[in-house]
């Protein structure tokens, strides 16, 4: 628990303004109805967490990365309540005045810029989503509504099914965004068709049941996947569809 608060905490004071929030709560519990209502509740809670008993049986359950579990800590609420107090403690307005600026600048200069480019990007289109596999999805569906095919089985690396479910539904994948966090379900068929250069005559071997077959247009080899009886139907700058040859539609 003391490296998952490190990671937590590590780039701001919060977690210190937690404990020094802590500490005033608890010398004005008797003055202070506010106070007196936060600190049992946040001070079980941390002990809870901090306690090597309890954390052992915390990280047992939800593992030891898990650094959500400290949204269970109101540094929110407590912070607040501190900063209200500190702001309200004089007599007069500017006095209050200029103690809320500080307390408010003191926050803003805490922990990291959560607005720059390693968290957001501008977005290539409505839907928020790669471009590149939009534009995969849409050759599916034309191609699948040229030759009147229902079920669009589809057969994806990792990077594409995590966006194309939420752009369209009605393609029906062989692995799941989960299939990432579940070592159980990764069948050999799955690792390929992750794998930096895929053994396309496995895999086209292993998909007959697959309609449709996405690739990284980096590890695309034609000549192996037409080999297979998959034929190109679409490709851009990311990936390669390729539809397979041996479909039947009565088999639909």
């Amino acid at each position: 628990m003391i490296q998952i608060y490190h990671n937590v905490f590590a780039a701001s004071g919060f977690g210190l303004a937690l404990g020094a929030g802590l500490i005033a709560m608890f010398l004005r519990r008797k003055s202070d109805k506010v106070a007196e209502m936060l600190f049992w509740p946040v001070t079980v809670i941390a002990a809870i967490i901090f306690c090597p008993l309890s954390a052992k049986v915390i990280i047992r359950f939800v593992g030891d990365t898990v650094w959500r579990i400290f949204w269970a800590l109101p540094v929110v609420a407590v912070l607040a309540w501190v900063c209200t107090a500190v702001a309200t403690s004089q007599n007069k307005k500017w006095k209050n005045g200029l103690l809320g600026a500080v307390c408010i600048g003191l926050i803003a200069l805490n922990g990291s810029m959560l607005f720059n480019a390693e968290n957001y990007s501008p977005r290539e289109n409505w839907y928020k989503l790669p471009q590149a596999v939009i534009e995969v999805a849409d050759a599916i569906n034309t191609h699948a509504a040229e030759n009147r095919i229902k079920k669009k089985r589809v057969l994806a690396p990792n990077d594409v099914v995590v966006c194309i479910r939420e752009y369209d539904a009605s393609l029906m994948l062989k692995f799941g965004r989960g299939a990432a966090q579940n070592p159980e379900i990764q069948t050999p068929v799955y690792d390929q068709i992750n794998a930096e250069f895929p053994d396309y005559t496995y895999l086209t071997e292993h998909s007959k049941k697959m309609r449709y077959m996405v690739v990284r247009k980096a590890s695309d080899n034609q000549p192996e996947i037409e080999n297979g009886n998959f034929s190109k139907i679409y490709e851009n700058d990311k990936y390669a569809v390729y539809f397979n040859l041996k479909y039947e539609k009565k088999k639909q």
